[in-house]
């Protein structure tokens, strides 16, 4: 299974230093990520990806302990999925 961006033409991005805003358009929603989330969704907007692909693009912006990623990331992603920003696909 893959993650993926619902949309992204439904988010309209502002950042600034570490934080950033994301309006979606399609739930009329704003939410506040810091640097290492936003990162995470603007490499799922360049395509759709596994964990395992996320674990391993993002080990080289965080500096924890790959246990430490594996858990920030499995809870993050269903986070986003929450909010309404990324969903899984099986392509």
């Amino acid at each position: 299974m893959k993650w993926r961006i619902v949309s992204a033409n439904q988010l309209v991005w502002h950042c600034w230093e570490d934080e950033c805003l994301l309006y979606n358009d399609a739930s009329g929603s704003t939410h506040l990520v810091g640097a290492v989330m936003a990162e995470l969704l603007q490499r799922l907007e360049v395509a759709p990806k596994t964990t395992k692909q996320l674990e391993m693009e993002l080990a080289s912006v965080l500096s924890s302990a790959p246990l430490e990623i594996t858990e920030w990331l499995g809870q993050t992603l269903f986070q986003l999925k929450d909010l309404g920003l990324i969903t899984q696909t099986s392509q």
